[in-house]
């Protein structure tokens, strides 16, 4: 017994002493306390505190050292204190309990970041990038279907693997002992720094020489050390260049040290510490965030396709600083949830006195509040409210450009700490946290797990969990997540106003479907002339309301001058009245809208993935026509992202083409695109400014002018648009275009202008102009296709036909195709007809479509070809204008809006069409009619029809032809979308009812008046009532 008392009493006497001077330190200080004197909830203590002492410090009581709580007039004091006084390093191993977690006490690792990770900041990028691609997908995989996932063991996982190559690189950073050994070592140390915290401190060395988990961190740091020493010993004998990692800086800058093989395990498994969890934490929060407030997911996909794009995949240090809405989103993330309550943190080795008259004793811990200051009304608008712009916002007004970046540190931003000390990696950390956020938005879908929450009691965004001074985020909230792409109902590939439409319109009928485009949003694309009936295929997907307060100019109408005559003008606020306006749009704004609502209504959209092939599979013949099956059923497709190199397939039931001029099916797999070998142009145009206006001081002020050569080789045109250019462009016959240019030794740009200057319309209005723009050329070659769909297969847009864009017609058959495929579609899911029938109205419809622009467009060059002949005008009207009416239904879409105009009225001039508008002259015209009221009056209609097909000669079928072409296209312009439900094709009528989109049989009405009887006779569908349903 009294060994046993000689023994301790040294250590007993010790003690006493040390009490007397902590009692008599804490009694000479007299910073107030607030809060519960255990602890228990230091957020509410640090709230307390605040409110009660604004400008003076106060203590909070932290379990294993006083924490003193300073005004924010004293921050600069303790962030800038030398670190002999306060100190970051001490404060982090008292923190850790660093006797007894064997913490290393040293800077290394705050030397290795500064001047090794910081220093090679390009480097660093390209190999994170890297290794998220790897670790992501190694790690999530190819999720088919929706997957449960726990976020937080997940992303600590991912974090943990991404960061140690870094620390590493060699093999041993993707072996999966070293990795959990890491981990699980850090969890180790975190046990042992809590339960050593809760233990008073007098008995802490009797409990740390018993505790469990210290023996076990002494058996991982051994493992450890075993794993790295051989990475450490081919390391030293390596030669030439080496790896730009932690290990090597040691090797490179302690030579002294190079070889202690202790120090390098410490360093390792504290590098991984350090930055595992923190940058886990705050991706688990992005996430959490990001699910419950879901509006800002496409606009944060959108940027990284975009920033992508402009970097061509390679991502670097300034391409991931360009991701300014990322770096809002994830600042005002960490905002609400930073890693802990305060921060600014450090440890007073000897007494410290402060601004405010108080002196800090040592052995107390001193922090700034940045809770509070995150909170703060004075310093921010609605602080408890989550706004992912708000700094994005910020940095908009002048003189914030470079600040409130996730990054920065200031007063009023304590998150990365402050001062001398503020974290040396949070750049470092920011470029690793954006490219996992790039990797994982560009792979996958998110959504809440709400089932499995459920089950723990959290219905909302996981509310954090505060331990001490520390927040985390909630641990048992589950996500859902599903690879972009895998499989899906209905796959659309292209992005365009065909695709993005179809999409919208499958997706608000509750079909699953994917919209991939190659390109990245917003990209350029020429075509800025709007059509009045877009209106009305955009109120069905209810997009039209985001066009007309987007700002485009609007266009009451277009003036076409086509020869010597006045120009002839298509009103369209005459033909539907007020509110009947179209656009002048600048493309890459507006087809970026529609791709945007395609998601916003539920399509999955990708941008920055392309399709590169389609995989079919053989049909039985039984079940189709054997011209059909010859190419097979699309079952699914290869892809590819620019953004993370990642390729892959998904599986789809339903395919839509809408790649646009590439036409991938009908190109690669069809093989059955036509071109028009009269309409072969060439286009080339620019963009001007300070250019003149048609019509101003009229209602036409704005409205595109269109003007023909004066030698008849091609036209030009003039759209103002709302970004202050005027679109100018000549479109000239490719043959026409090539022998000019040889025979004036011009350029294409020398061509351009000499042919505006010779246009006297359009030069008048550019007195005063500049081209500002660098010119741009395409090629200009109609085309068509002999189908437009196949079994479970539809092509939509320039994907399957194009027109010479004299009349503006390319949207407007993009939508109306896109509206055939999603109906056709939903017709055959349905059960309203089999998929064969919807396959061939589906093609019917397109061609219809594409014929009747056929038409005028032929007919207006051929105008203009021929200049001063009668093709736009009959012999016996006086005004070309008038003329012109009988393609104005046309010209401003409403062939497809107006119940009046029939499918089967327009089928009746495809002959006449591809006759190429030869013309008829007055006395020819009326020897045919002759004919035709002579046969009539002796015949019953139906036999007078079979009598005049077999009495008339070509020439006399070719004259009738004309004379039906005129009267088919009338000025009869109801301006609604009426007409698309009235074209009878095999038997069938759209049903464009939402919810219920398809296709219905034409039933004929019980009683039919004359006209009816007459329409029927002649093989025409009968007049119904409209059962489009807005």
């Amino acid at each position: 017994m009294n060994d046993i008392g000689t023994l301790y009493w040294p250590y007993l006497a010790a003690l006493a002493v040390t009490l007397m001077i902590v009692y008599r330190a804490r009694r000479q200080h007299r910073i107030p306390a607030v809060g519960d004197a255990n602890g228990s909830n230091l957020l509410e203590a640090l709230k307390e505190g605040s409110q009660r002492y604004p400008e003076t410090c106060f203590q909070i009581a932290t379990k294993d050292i006083p924490t003193v709580i300073v005004p924010l007039k004293c921050l600069s004091t303790i962030a800038y204190a030398p670190e002999e006084k306060l100190s970051l390093g001490r404060e982090v191993y008292e923190r850790l309990m660093g006797r007894y977690t064997k913490m290393v006490k040293s800077d290394h690792l705050a030397e290795f970041v500064r001047a090794g990770l910081m220093k090679n900041a390009g480097k660093s990028v390209a190999l994170l990038q890297e290794e998220a691609e790897r670790t992501v997908s190694s790690q999530i995989g190819r999720c088919p279907d929706w997957k449960s996932l726990a976020l937080f063991p997940t992303m600590i996982k991912l974090v943990s693997l991404h960061i140690s190559r870094s620390f590493i690189q060699s093999p041993l950073s993707r072996n999966q002992e070293w990795i959990d050994l890491t981990l699980d070592y850090a969890i180790s140390t975190v046990t042992v720094a809590g339960k050593m915290s809760n233990t008073p401190w007098a008995l802490r060395p009797f409990k740390g020489i018993f505790l469990p988990e210290t023996a076990e961190m002494s058996r991982q740091f051994k493992r450890a050390t075993a794993l790295l020493r051989p990475t450490l010993e081919a390391r030293l004998q390596q030669k030439g260049e080496v790896p730009n990692d932690l290990m090597q800086w040691i090797i490179n800058n302690y030579p002294d040290n190079k070889d202690d093989m202790i120090l390098h395990t410490r360093l390792q498994l504290e590098a991984v510490q350090a930055a595992t969890y923190n940058l886990a934490f705050q991706l688990v929060h992005f996430f959490y965030d990001l699910l419950a407030h879901p509006e800002y997911l496409q606009p944060l996909r959108d940027e990284i396709m975009s920033v992508s794009e402009s970097c061509n995949g390679q991502w670097t240090p300034a391409a991931l600083s360009s991701l300014r809405k990322c770096d809002s989103f994830l600042k005002e993330s960490q905002r609400l949830n930073p890693i802990g309550i305060v921060s600014v943190s450090r440890f007073a080795l000897s007494p410290f006195r402060l601004p405010d008259g108080n002196t800090v004793p040592a052995g107390v811990s001193v922090s700034a509040p940045s809770m509070m200051v995150n909170l703060d009304e004075s310093l921010w608008t609605d602080p408890t409210s989550f706004d992912g712009s708000r700094f994005e916002k910020l940095r908009t007004i002048k003189g914030n450009e470079q600040k409130f970046q996730y990054a920065s540190t200031s007063a009023s931003e304590l998150n990365w700490g402050y001062g001398t000390h503020a974290c040396p990696g949070r750049h470092y950390a920011s470029n690793q946290i954006k490219l996992m956020i790039v990797s994982l938005l560009s792979r996958y879908e998110f959504q809440f797990d709400h089932a499995e929450m459920k089950k723990t009691g959290i219905l909302e965004r996981p509310p954090n969990m505060v331990d001490g001074v520390r927040i985390m985020p909630n641990p048992l909230a589950m996500v859902m997540v599903r690879s972009l792409g895998n499989a899906t109902e209905v796959l659309v590939v292209g992005g365009g106003p065909a695709g993005s439409y179809a999409a919208a319109a499958l997706a608000r009928e509750g079909v699953d479907t994917v919209l991939l485009e190659a390109d990245v949003f917003p990209r350029y694309h020429i075509g800025e002339s709007m059509l009045p009936s877009i209106r009305h295929f955009l109120r069905f997907i209810d997009l039209d309301s985001k066009f007309d307060s987007y700002g485009f100019v609007n266009k009451n109408g277009a003036a076409f001058k086509l020869n010597s005559k006045p120009e002839a003008y298509t009103d369209f606020l005459a033909a539907g009245g007020p509110g009947s306006h179209a656009w002048n749009v600048v493309r890459s704004e507006a087809d970026h809208l529609m791709f945007k609502h395609a998601g916003e209504n539920g399509a999955q959209v990708f941008d920055g993935v392309k399709v590169n092939s389609i995989e079919f599979e053989q049909i039985d013949e039984m079940t189709v026509e054997p011209s059909l099956a010859e190419l097979g059923r699309p079952v699914s497709a290869t892809w590819s992202c620019k953004a993370t190199s990642e390729k892959g397939s998904i599986a789809f039931e339903y395919l839509v083409d809408a790649t646009g001029r590439a036409g991938l099916v009908s190109t690669k797999y069809m093989k059955n695109r036509r071109y028009n070998q009269g309409l072969k142009n060439v286009a080339s145009w620019g963009y001007w400014t300070n250019a003149g206006s048609y019509g101003v001081g009229t209602p036409r002020e704005g409205d595109p002018y269109f003007e023909a050569i004066e030698d008849g080789s091609g036209w030009v045109w003039l759209i103002p648009l709302h970004n202050g250019t005027t679109s100018i462009g000549v479109v000239m016959n490719q043959e026409t275009a090539t022998a000019k240019k040889r025979e004036t030794g011009s350029t294409t740009k020398d061509l351009y202008l000499n042919t505006i200057q010779n246009t006297p319309g359009i030069w008048q209005l550019l007195d005063k102009a500049e081209l500002q723009s660098d010119l741009k050329s395409a090629s200009d070659w109609s085309y068509n296709a002999s189908s437009y769909a196949s079994p479970y297969l539809r092509i939509v847009g320039d994907a399957g036909c194009f027109i010479d864009p004299f009349f503006s017609s390319g949207v407007h058959l993009a939508l109306a195709s896109g509206l055939s495929a999603a109906l056709t579609i939903r017709a055959a899911q349905r059960g309203d007809c089999k998929e064969q029938a919807a396959v061939s109205w589906h093609s019917k419809k397109v061609a219809e479509g594409y014929t009747r622009f056929l038409l005028v467009v032929m007919s207006a060059l051929k105008q203009i070809s021929d200049r001063e002949k009668p093709v736009l005008t009959d012999f016996d009207e006086d005004s070309f204008n008038r003329a012109f009416d009988f393609f104005r239904p046309i010209i401003q879409g409403t062939a497809d809006v107006d119940k009046n105009l029939t499918q089967a009225e327009i089928a009746q001039t495809i002959e006449f069409c591809m006759q190429a508008f030869q013309t008829a002259s007055s006395e020819e015209q009326d020897a045919v009619m002759t004919k035709v009221a002579a046969i009539n009056s002796q015949n019953g209609t139906e036999g007078a029809l079979k009598e005049l097909h077999a009495s008339l000669s070509a020439d006399e079928r070719r004259t009738l032809t004309t004379i039906q072409a005129r009267q088919i296209i009338r000025s009869e312009d109801q301006m609604n979308i009426d007409n698309f439900t009235i074209d009878v094709i095999d038997g069938m009528v759209p049903r464009l009812e939402r919810r219920s989109l398809g296709l219905a049989r034409f039933v004929p009405k019980t009683q039919t008046s004359s006209e009816d009887g007459l329409r029927a006779t002649l093989g025409l569908p009968e007049k119904q009532k409209s059962i489009f349903s807005y």
